[in-house]
């Protein structure tokens, strides 16, 4: 009779998983299981496939993320249990011995072997089969081919070697996803794992069965007719893998989430070096040859590049950028380094070219490293782990936030974006560290000491001038090797200074409603203004979308200046509308800002104000309906973009007055009424007493529409505001946001003035 290999039985599955439950016992073995199934993989490919890798479709990456380290292995080059290779070689002779006869039963060979194994955990099971298998294999064919180099597989016909390969590699796959779910604590009680398991046993049994009788059945139709049987038998290895698949992906989630929330927690000792925490962000096993990212000029780089070092994370819940982002990355570039990590929920947003080379496009404008690949180069459990970790302050459709990490990986601070620009801004108005790296040579200054101190005797020291020298530039060596050391340790902990220091310490019970405050310290803005503020001078800053009102009140202002030449009142604007600056700049109507960047920071600076000043009065339970500084920084954010014109009135580092354009406007058109007052009052008393005269301090029943906006990862987004004007509750309405395309094009700009 026609030999007849092992297939598949028919029973149900049900009946199947109680069979397979009630063979296993208590699980005493323990398993070096990676190295086992690579240890199986190589030696079965290399005997079947003579040599080809094992996994050659698009999955391979995926799926065959468990193979040992190879500075590992060596360890674990030998199975030194002897008990495992003494049943290896038993399952063996066993595999053999079935394989050889007629299988009338598929179904109790398969339940034998399970039973043969009742000890060994899941994976321990599948592993020694697997082992057991491949020795099996590999004698079988060196007995068969008398020491020919021919692969095995290679004497089939093509399309059966297809079929036959095809089953390999679903049941090795399906293998791997096993042994990884049975080794995890919550998924090992999984019932598809001994479902698996016993599928899995059929799949090796059968293929036993077929290698066993191959080179004599190479030319026989039986071979093809079974060929289809055993496609039947890949259909079913392949269903279960679907459906592991999911619980896989779950697991490894889970893994990354809580290996991530173990390296950052302040209880566990901190890492070695940050290349620990980098490699669970980034899922990276081999720092040395992986490379995930790009650096700021375009290059590929591995962990290694970024090893040891300060590292800030620029975390974005988008592919948007906006300016609160460029300037704090700027501001602290050249300080640490960069990363920008966009978290988005969406995969299809990254299926175009076009929008990567916009990632990284933006990403090298403002200096920052990127990912090669965003999708796969993340953890899976990262996305999921900030926004846990960061919430609020990190929310989906949320300002970014910065991550700052020291040298070992552990987290100093983290801060939203919009949230560092005042902090930054009073940071950098002190000079920062840039004034202390300035040092002129001291030796003229040595040198003109030590001739004062010797003048008594020159006479007697014929080599004083040269001696002198030669101590003035020893003394200035040393003074400046001294600098290098405190400059070296400025850089070392400018993290604390550029962030925890500057960010926790906000000094805001100094502060009060004032022009100093309002201009953010003087930082990038234009210098004729600081001086206007230090010289008490009368000042008005204007704001807003129309150029024809900002050219009549200019007009009023000059006219009435120009009538009553005691009076000296200067004027800039200051609103955010870049074709209004531009036109008053090229008709030299008044001050403005000398760039687009200064516009960009003035209103930047003050949402950050208004929001640490929300955060202040809520910590310190103070009113914000009385804040003086709130109510005027609400006037400002509610209609800089929305009216057509506003002023502001400062006397030196006063804030005198402030309203909407067409009121301002009609207090000037009566100038005639109280000039004299203003020559007795001052203009600045003057022009805010006759201000009230016409309008009051009471609320506006009708007004201009306003907005206020609040990022939804503010501190405190309140329930309730008054409109600045009329003292009712505005509307609260939420708003969705996406200016990309506009940014880019705005920020290159920017970055090549910077560079000019």
């Amino acid at each position: 009779m026609e030999y007849q290999p092992l297939t598949s039985s028919n029973i149900n599955d049900s009946i199947i998983l109680k069979e397979v439950m009630d063979t296993h016992g208590l699980v005493s073995k323990d398993f070096k299981a990676s190295y086992i199934l690579h240890f199986v993989k190589k030696i079965l490919f290399l005997i079947m496939m003579g040599g080809k890798a094992i996994y050659e479709d698009e999955d391979e990456d995926e799926f065959d993320d468990n193979e040992p380290d190879n500075s590992t292995m060596s360890n674990e080059m030998e199975l030194k249990d002897r008990e495992h290779s003494y049943q290896i070689k038993r399952l063996s002779f066993e595999i053999a011995l079935r394989c050889s006869k007629n299988a009338d039963d598929p179904h109790s060979t398969v339940m034998h072997f399970v039973k043969m194994l009742c000890a060994y955990p899941w994976e321990g099971k599948l592993l020694m089969m697997l082992a057991a298998f491949s020795i099996n294999f590999g004698e079988s064919r060196l007995r068969a081919l008398k020491g020919s180099k021919t692969p095995l597989l290679a004497m089939a016909p093509s399309h059966i070697q297809q079929s036959i390969s095809l089953f390999i590699k679903s049941v090795l796959r399906l293998t791997d996803i096993i042994v990884e779910l049975a080794q995890s604590s919550s998924y090992n009680s999984s019932p598809v794992i001994p479902l698996a398991s016993y599928w899995i046993f059929t799949s090796i049994l059968t293929c036993a069965s077929y290698f066993n009788c191959l080179p004599s059945i190479i030319g026989s139709e039986w071979l093809t007719d079974e060929v289809s049987k055993l496609s039947s038998l890949t259909a079913t290895v392949k269903d279960i893998f679907s459906y592991c698949r999911p619980m896989l992906e779950m697991k490894r989630e889970e893994d990354s989430y809580n290996a991530l929330w173990c390296a950052f927690s302040d209880e566990n000792p901190a890492p070695s070096t940050n290349l620990d925490v980098l490699k669970l962000i980034f899922n990276v096993k081999d720092v040395d040859k992986e490379k995930p990212l790009f650096d700021p000029d375009g290059r590929t780089v591995g962990l290694r590049s970024l090893e040891n070092k300060k590292l800030a994370l620029l975390i974005t819940s988008h592919l948007d950028i906006d300016y609160s982002m460029v300037f704090a990355s700027s501001s602290i570039s050249k300080m640490i380094a960069h990363l920008w990590i966009p978290i988005v929920d969406d995969p299809t947003l990254w299926n175009t070219a076009a929008v990567e080379n916009n990632y990284r496009s933006l990403a090298s404008t403002i200096k920052l490293h990127t990912l090669k690949n965003v999708q796969k180069s993340i953890a899976s459990g990262f996305a999921r782990f900030v926004k846990k970790k960061f919430f609020p302050t990190f929310q989906i459709g949320g300002t970014a936030i910065i991550v700052l990490l020291d040298h070992q990986g552990r987290m100093v601070y983290y801060i939203a974006t919009h949230m560092t620009i005042k902090r930054i801004i009073d940071f950098l108005s002190k000079g920062g560290v840039g004034e202390f790296m300035k040092r002129d040579s001291k030796v003229p200054f040595f040198k003109n000491m030590m001739k004062e101190m010797t003048l008594p005797v020159r006479h007697l020291v014929s080599d004083i001038d040269e001696k002198i020298s030669d101590f003035a530039n020893k003394m200035d060596s040393k003074l400046e090797e001294w600098c290098r050391g405190i400059r070296n340790d400025v850089q070392n902990s400018i993290e604390h200074i550029g962030f925890k220091a500057v960010m926790k310490e906000d000094p805001w019970k100094e502060k009060t409603w004032c022009t100093k405050l309002l201009i953010g310290g003087g930082y990038n803005f234009n210098e004729q203004a600081k001086e206007w503020v230090n010289g008490n001078e009368h000042i008005f800053f204007i704001g807003g979308k129309d150029i024809k009102w900002v050219k009549t009140f200019a007009s009023n202002v000059l006219t009435e200046i120009h009538f009553n030449p005691q009076l000296t009142i200067k004027m800039t604007y200051v609103g955010s509308n870049n074709k209004v600056a531009s036109t008053i700049r090229q008709d030299r109507i008044c001050a403005t800002f000398d760039q687009i960047e200064q516009g960009f920071s003035f209103w930047m600076n003050l949402q950050s104000i208004f929001l640490s000043r929300i955060k202040f009065l809520d910590e310190t339970y103070g009113d914000e309906e009385s804040d003086e500084i709130l109510k005027g920084l609400k006037f400002l954010l509610a209609y800089e973009i929305a009216v057509d014109g506003w002023a502001l009135l400062c006397k030196g580092n006063k804030i005198v007055v402030y309203d909407l354009g067409d009121k301002m406007l009609a207090v000037m058109n009566e100038f005639a009424k109280w000039k004299e007052s203003a020559i007795v009052k001052g203009f600045d008393q003057a022009f805010k007493d006759h201000h009230h005269e016409m309008f009051g301090s009471t609320c506006t029943p009708q007004h201009y529409p306003c907005a206020l906006e609040y990022p939804s990862n503010s501190d405190k987004v309140p329930e309730n505001i008054k409109c600045p004007q009329c003292c009712h509750n505005m509307e609260k309405f939420v708003t969705f946001k996406c200016y990309h395309k506009y940014v880019c094009k705005e920020f290159k700009e920017l970055a090549n003035m910077r560079e000019g």
